[in-house]
């Protein structure tokens, strides 16, 4: 538990200020504020990472000269070159068939600007969480095609991602 730490207190009052707020609107939330935990998104888990120190990061096993535990959080992703990830021109209409890894990377882009616009316009957090998880999904087939613990396409292809 996070608020076991060093700075358990100031940050178990965060948290529970939070919750009042959502109590005082709803009166239901307030019979499980004992209960309340605080999700680990991507994002924060990148924040906590970034504030592990040097000597911190060597208890697990990690050298800060080389490696810090933030970087094991995807925050960019390598565009493969275009010899790897060919278009196959189409006999007829004159048009092109992109390659899955090229598909993929262009979905990758829709779904993060739709993330964007959604958060710029006030969307519902709802929407937003569902933006959130599909590009986590997309970003997943990229890596791995056939990624475990998602369902496979019915009737399709397999995609082929950076591991196949």
């Amino acid at each position: 538990e996070c608020y076991k730490a060093r700075f358990a207190e100031e940050a178990q009052a965060t948290f529970l200020a939070a919750c009042e707020v959502a109590a005082r609107h709803n009166s239901e939330v307030a019979q499980h504020m004992a209960k309340a935990q605080d999700d680990l998104d991507p994002l924060k888990v990148l924040l906590l990472f970034k504030e592990v120190t040097d000597e911190d990061a060597e208890l697990l096993w990690t050298s800060p000269q080389h490696s810090r535990p933030e970087d094991l959080i995807i925050s960019e992703l390598l565009v493969p070159p275009v010899s790897i990830r060919p278009s196959v021109a189409m006999d007829v209409g004159g048009g092109s068939n992109e390659d899955d890894l090229t598909v993929k990377l262009q979905e990758i882009i829709d779904v993060n600007n739709a993330l964007e616009m959604a958060l710029s316009k006030g969307a519902s957090m709802k929407m937003i969480m569902e933006n959130w998880d599909f590009l986590q999904v997309q970003v997943a087939t990229f890596i791995n095609g056939d990624p475990p613990g998602l369902p496979k396409p019915v009737g399709h292809k397999p995609i082929r991602g950076l591991c196949q």
